[in-house]
């Protein structure tokens, strides 16, 4: 049986990290009903027995770096494959790969984070990874030149829309907006 392995740094909370995280794991959480596969998804820093409303795979450590680290490397040792929502966690992915060097997983490089030097095992498990998922052309270049990450396993794909946009301001349908972004 398939079993896919989700490692968040926060799903619940504002902001955008936040926002890919949860469609990440409603993505993962779909696809284990669809093809019978088992999910689980560990999130670091949300609260544990927190109720998220996308999906009861979440488990959350509250902060609890060790308890985390050690769930994250017990199920990642018997995952098919690794979804890591953050660089900060993609070396619990890789030190899995140690015991078991054909599993895949795939890295999510937000932005800023990457655009300056990381750790030793933070780059390591960077190159390591089979994809590496960029929020942009320019992420995907510091990641090349500063990480020495193979091109070939970058795919740019930029952040979705948080769920449940603002109402539109009262008479705002009445006139002509333009929507901008800079």
């Amino acid at each position: 049986m398939t079993f896919l392995l989700g490692l968040f740094t926060q799903v619940g909370g504002r902001g955008g990290v936040q926002a890919v995280s949860v469609q990440l794991a409603r993505r993962l959480a779909a696809h284990a009903q669809t093809s019978a596969a088992q999910v689980e998804l560990l999130v670091l820093n949300d609260a544990p027995g927190s109720l998220h409303p996308v999906s009861a795979a979440l488990r959350g450590f509250g902060r609890d770096w060790r308890k985390f680290s050690l769930a994250a490397f017990v199920a990642g040792v018997r995952a098919s494959s690794i979804w890591v929502a953050h660089v900060n966690l993609a070396p619990l992915a890789w030190l899995a790969c140690l015991l078991r060097p054909r599993l895949r997983y795939v890295v999510v490089a937000h932005g800023v984070e990457v655009w300056a030097l990381r750790s030793s095992m933070q780059r390591a498990a960077l190159r390591r990874a089979d994809i590496v998922v960029a929020v942009s052309v320019y992420t995907a270049g510091r990641l090349v030149e500063l990480h020495r990450v193979s091109a070939a396993k970058i795919v740019v794909i930029p952040n979705v829309l948080a769920d449940g946009l603002p109402p539109a301001p009262a008479g705002a349908a009445d006139h002509n907006l333009i929507l901008s972004v800079s």
